[in-house]
């Protein structure tokens, strides 16, 4: 017999239940899904650095960590679409290649803010990694399941992503340097 009778054993075996299903439901919650609040640069930061490595010395480098990039990739998704929306540009300068920067800035600085669609799914895959001059440059396709505000249904959606990093210097950050919608 436990200590403390049966109807401590009861207590006890109903928390440690509660207690596993919470960290199940912890587990299993899927990072696709969209946060409404958003993260600050730090914790962006955080995340994106993910994506730093040591030096690449060829294209097949990234590839032998492509389970870990794509993880990286969507949270740079989902968090420069959200940013895109917002017209966060302090969070975007950060995640974002100059040029692309610039681009985007001219297009859409000229329009309110909205809100970010609601992302429904999001599946990653790397196309193409290779090396340009002393770049390396990471093609990834973008199938999205997401809810425009405006609109009850959902859509889907392929946007084709390049990004970028300096191959030679070590703990190089990946940045999103052009994107293309495919499908809309």
């Amino acid at each position: 017999m436990y200590p403390g009778g049966p109807s401590f054993l009861n207590i006890l075996d109903i928390f440690l239940i509660g207690l596993a299903i919470y960290f199940f439901i912890k587990l299993i919650k899927s990072p696709e899904k969209n946060d409404s609040s958003p993260l600050s640069t730090q914790e962006v930061e955080e995340l994106w650095a993910r994506l730093r490595s040591t030096p690449a010395t060829t294209p097949t480098s990234a590839l032998s960590r492509e389970e870990e990039f794509l993880k990286g990739a969507k949270l740079a998704y989902l968090k420069i679409s959200e940013s895109l929306s917002r017209q966060d540009w302090n969070l975007l300068q950060d995640l974002l290649t100059p040029e692309l920067f610039n681009q985007l800035y001219a297009q859409l600085s000229k329009y309110p803010p909205s809100s970010p669609p609601k992302i429904l799914k999001l599946e990653a895959s790397v196309k193409e990694i290779r090396n340009i001059g002393e770049k390396e440059v990471a093609t990834v396709l973008f199938q999205v399941l997401l809810q425009e505000n405006t609109d009850p249904h959902p859509k889907t959606q392929e946007e084709l992503w390049k990004f970028s990093r300096h191959s030679k210097i070590a703990n190089s950050t990946w940045k999103l340097m052009e994107l293309e919608v495919l499908k809309n």
